[in-house]
């Protein structure tokens, strides 16, 4: 008697546990989803350095502690760009740019974003960013006479195309076509507002200001 109650006691333990494992289930462990890299469309002059920051989304949607899901980085082209793989902190080594990548996560669960960082010289008044997102950044830029210009295309073509019709004689030369992937400069001599845009991209406009 004492052996049957014993065996239904056993049994009835076990469906518990059964029901428990079924209702609870297994707790997910926190993975990371996602990977972006900041700041966008990031700028260095040559023989300065700029950090890059992986913000890593996590399948919980929390936000993950420091430390937690520590992002790798690497250069396209260490000759222009050399990287620390552990800080993110790239250093501009001759103009030009390279494809800075981060990852996050290892084997069939890594995850990758990647940034275009340009290399412009440091005697540069300014540059403008022509972009993947379909902006000139900044839009606005004021530059003395004399000075230059430094169009930084990115993976999609773009053109900086000069519409104010009272200076076509003047600036048709310095208009520059369809153009991605490449640094590009022009100088304004003279005095004045020069806008432009995009051909390809209309809603894309700029402004030079020459004192």
């Amino acid at each position: 008697m004492s052996s049957r109650i014993a065996l239904i006691t056993l049994a009835g333990s076990a469906l518990v546990a059964a029901v428990a494992c079924k209702v609870g289930g297994p707790t997910e462990t926190r993975r990371p989803t996602s990977l972006i890299l900041y700041p966008e469309s990031p700028v260095v002059q040559l023989g300065d350095t700029v950090t890059l920051v992986g913000i890593v989304g996590t399948s919980d949607g929390s936000r993950p502690v420091e430390h937690e899901f520590p992002t790798t980085f690497s250069s396209s082209d260490p000759s222009k760009v050399r990287v620390d793989s552990r800080t993110g902190t790239a250093r501009g080594l001759s103009l030009g740019y390279a494809v800075i990548t981060g990852v996050v996560g290892s084997g069939t669960e890594a995850i990758s974003a990647t940034q275009q960082l340009f290399v412009v010289s440091a005697t540069t008044r300014s540059t403008v960013v022509a972009s993947a997102t379909l902006a000139f950044i900044p839009s606005d830029v004021t530059i003395d006479a004399g000075s230059t210009v430094e169009w930084h295309f990115e993976s999609v073509m773009h053109t900086v195309t000069f519409y104010d019709q009272l200076n076509v004689g003047l600036f048709h030369a310095v208009n520059i076509g369809p153009t991605s992937n490449a640094v590009v400069a022009r100088t304004f001599p003279s005095r004045g507002t020069y806008s432009y845009q995009c051909s390809i991209h209309p809603a894309m406009i700029g402004t030079i200001n020459v004192n």
